[in-house]
């Protein structure tokens, strides 16, 4: 996946797990910068949706589609992802059940806007 440095847009991580247990208790997304610093997302900014996602077109996951309750949403936000490199992403469910549930790292590229 690809951003370009202050771009708002959705993004979406395959969690590879059942997070239909509702009620969950946390649902986080953990952001790592190229200069290791740490920023968490958590809901409401983070969303486990009960659709499927759209066909993805990012160059990493072009032509799938997520089944429902197996990923996270989550839309940046405006002055988000400045910090151009090479950022890591981590996912955590929680529910109370109990579970809890980590994720697969994932990288993604920001890049300078044209």
């Amino acid at each position: 996946m690809k951003l370009k440095a202050g771009e708002i847009k959705s993004l979406y991580f395959d969690v590879k797990a059942d997070v239909n247990a509702a009620p969950f208790t946390v649902i986080a997304i953990k952001f790592i910068a190229p200069d290791l610093t740490e920023t968490e997302r958590t809901n409401p900014l983070v969303t486990a949706p009960i659709v499927d996602s759209p066909v993805l077109d990012d160059e990493d996951q072009e032509g799938i589609i997520l089944p429902a309750n197996t990923y996270f949403l989550y839309r940046s936000q405006a002055g988000e992802f400045v910090q151009l490199g090479t950022w890591t992403a981590c996912t955590r469910y929680e529910d109370a059940q109990p579970s809890l549930v980590y994720g697969d790292s994932f990288t993604f590229t920001v890049e300078a806007p044209c």
